[in-house]
């Protein structure tokens, strides 16, 4: 799969009411037991900030994806133009 097509790919998944739905869902789940934690409870707190993270990450790469194939699209057409 070339970078052009990893990055529409990678935008349709970005912007999917379902992912979108769940990503907002799963971290507010995250956080909220994360608040309603214990105050003994320091290993599960550290492991659902990590879930929270492992989501920002997850688009953070997809977002990177895009990016770069965006990048990629633009030098394909300024290569073309210098052909011209």
């Amino acid at each position: 799969m070339d970078l052009q097509e990893r990055a529409r790919q990678a935008k349709l998944i970005l912007d999917n009411q379902m992912f979108q739905s769940a990503f907002k869902d799963l971290k507010s789940i995250y956080i909220d037991a994360m608040v309603s934690s214990e105050m003994k409870d320091i290993e599960k707190r550290e492991h659902l900030y990590r879930c929270v993270h492992a989501l920002e990450d997850i688009k953070n790469y997809l977002t990177a994806m895009i990016e770069e194939g965006t990048l990629d699209l633009l030098m394909v057409e300024k290569q073309k133009k210098a052909k011209i």
